[in-house]
């Protein structure tokens, strides 16, 4: 199940965020992931792969606040939903990409939840596959994407201006059946 959530952040805390980070993100160049057999790998990222600026930031009142989202719109109780995780703001500089990929590493996610913290810029476009067909989710600025973190999907090539956006991922808790 996708979910979208117009005007999660207001233009306001938008320009925030990329004001507050913009000027701490450095080059991404590592990362975590499973290969098509399964197998965990770490490594150096191919900028083939991936390219992109970050920085991590703790915040846990946005963080809250996507939990609460998530538990409203998937009908899941809050304590049954686990793990904080820091978010990563992103920026993607003229060419800069994410192939596809799914976000499964070695902490089992969950849900995705990217925020996108502007629109003025050509290309970038976040896709997903659904039954084997591209399509594309909303760029609108504010916007909440929630998705399983086994989605493919991929940041297109940035053509022109500079693409912002957050991302962080969500757990559950594992139950017992005793």
């Amino acid at each position: 199940m996708i979910i979208e959530v117009k005007d999660f952040l207001k233009q306001k805390e938008c320009d925030s965020l990329i004001k507050k980070y913009n000027s701490e993100v450095t080059k991404c160049t590592t990362g975590e992931g499973y290969s098509v057999s399964g197998n965990l790998k770490k490594g150096n990222i191919n900028p083939f792969a991936r390219k992109t600026d970050l920085v991590v930031f703790h915040n846990h009142a946005l963080r809250e606040s996507i939990i609460d989202t998530i538990s409203n719109k998937l009908n899941i109780p809050v304590n049954l939903i686990d793990k904080y995780e820091p978010f990563q703001f992103l920026r993607y500089k003229n060419t800069g990409h994410f192939a596809w990929h799914k976000d499964i590493t070695s902490n089992r996610e969950f849900m995705t939840c990217i925020v996108m913290l502007n629109d003025k810029f050509e290309g970038g476009n976040l896709l997903h596959k659904k039954n084997g067909e591209v399509q594309e989710f909303n760029k609108r600025t504010g916007t909440l994407h929630l998705f399983p973190a086994t989605l493919s999907h991929k940041v297109a090539e940035v053509t022109e201006g500079v693409r912002y956006s957050l991302v962080t991922w969500v757990y559950k808790k594992q139950t017992s059946v005793i």
